[in-house]
């Protein structure tokens, strides 16, 4: 099974709805009005962190982070831009998929989920 996860920091101020958001960001309309930067090089460190054996390499233009689990059964490729990161999580366990949650908390960026399309709040943001 795979599942896409999405997080980005947004002001208070922010009114769009979520799915816009999501949907701007994935189509690469430069940067979205009333989102934050956020911390990339400290996101991607944490994510290296927690997952042995993840890889930031090139890709293509860009580059990206890549993640095999032991068993071969599990992955996870990270992209991201300086508002946004995304995880496109594959045959990974709620475990696996939360280290990535908790992450992303701790450097305060919410999760959206767009398979449910819902944006989950945390400490009260």
């Amino acid at each position: 099974m795979s599942c896409e996860l999405l997080f980005w920091q947004q002001n208070a101020s922010q009114t769009m709805d979520p799915e816009s958001i999501y949907q701007d960001l994935m189509n690469e309309r430069g940067s979205v009005p009333g989102l934050n930067d956020i911390p990339v090089d400290a996101f991607l460190d944490a994510l290296v962190a927690s997952f042995p054996g993840a890889l930031r390499e090139a890709n293509g233009p860009g580059e990206w982070l890549t993640w095999v689990s032991p068993s071969q059964r599990a992955g996870l490729e990270v992209t991201w831009s300086r508002q946004h990161l995304r995880a496109d999580c594959r045959g990974m366990s709620g475990d696996d998929m939360n280290r990535i949650v908790n992450v992303a908390i701790g450097l305060g960026c919410p999760l959206y989920d767009p398979q449910a399309g819902e944006r989950f709040a945390f400490d009260g943001h």
